[in-house]
């Protein structure tokens, strides 16, 4: 890219001057058409090439990422960030490409008729790959990471955003599947399971007019002792730190989804219970003592 453009200013500069009797010129091409210049034409040829190879030899890599991971004991994902962490490294060290840092010191590159050298091309095919393959918030992360590097090298606010706002989906989906277990884990803490998952046994197996005090597991003394260990819990609740998630916000959000879906399961046990197919006659073990 860099000699391309090189050489389209120093044949520009030579046809310039052709008028003010310049010598230099006599073994250029006649044309005025830059493109036409014989060694200018050359160069194109090996950019395209060059150019084919590269986007054929990512699109390759990216099929085969699942491969390459198992081969090197790295996740998909942290692969792609190493990937796009070093072709932006090359590209910002290269006076072909564009500077983030410093664009005035860079030979301004056209790439429109080379798609497959844009770090656009490259974001879109590595992070793609990857993203059916994100199953852990680490990997969301790394993916993060690449976008980041990619943004510093010049990447397009159109396609940032894209890929910012499908990974932060994955996190979300991926937050959503570790607050389901720890949902769990707090209900059984609190002394709750016992009856959720029999209210759940219940509901496949009930016919009209049963009493759901008559299932076992919900009888007046189970529900009674499940409910005091839930109210006595209150006074030093579980609350799950979920370290795992390093971003605070996404990290809030997964406490208080968590205790949110207790509060729901809490509720939906206490109406249920209180129902007409109760059949309790003393529901004095509700309220909190």
């Amino acid at each position: 890219l860099y000699y391309r453009s090189a050489f389209h200013k120093t044949v520009a500069r030579l046809v310039k001057g052709s008028g003010s009797g310049a010598a230099g010129t006599a073994n250029l091409d006649e044309s005025d058409d830059q493109d036409e210049n014989a060694l200018i034409k050359c160069i194109h040829e090996c950019l395209d090439e060059a150019a084919t190879a590269f986007g054929a030899s990512l699109r390759v890599y990216a099929a085969t990422l699942p491969n390459i991971a198992s081969l090197s004991n790295e996740s998909e994902s942290a692969l792609v960030q190493g990937t796009v962490a070093k072709i932006c490294e090359v590209r910002m060290g290269s006076p072909g490409f564009f500077a983030a840092e410093d664009p005035a010191a860079a030979v301004h590159a056209n790439l429109d008729q080379l798609p497959t050298l844009s770090i656009e091309f490259l974001v879109d095919t590595a992070v793609d790959a990857a993203m059916s393959h994100c199953g852990r918030l680490d990997d969301a992360v790394a993916l993060r990471n690449a976008v980041v590097t990619a943004k510093k090298a010049g990447l397009e606010s159109a396609v940032a955003t894209k890929w910012d706002q499908a990974i932060s989906d994955k996190e979300r989906s991926l937050a959503d599947s570790l607050i389901d277990g720890e949902t769990r884990h707090v209900v059984e803490s609190v002394g709750l399971a016992p009856i959720a998952d029999a209210l759940h046994n219940m509901e496949a197996v009930f016919v009209e007019g049963q009493l759901i005090s008559s299932h076992p597991g919900l009888g007046p003394n189970d529900v009674q002792a499940a409910m005091k260990d839930f109210y006595d819990s209150l006074y030093s609740p579980p609350t799950p730190a979920f370290d795992m998630i390093r971003d605070p916000v996404l990290r809030k959000y997964a406490r208080s989804k968590t205790a949110q879906n207790v509060v729901e399961l809490y509720a939906k046990i206490y109406d249920t219970l209180r129902s007409d197919r109760g059949g309790y006659d003393d529901l004095s073990f509700l309220s909190m003592p």
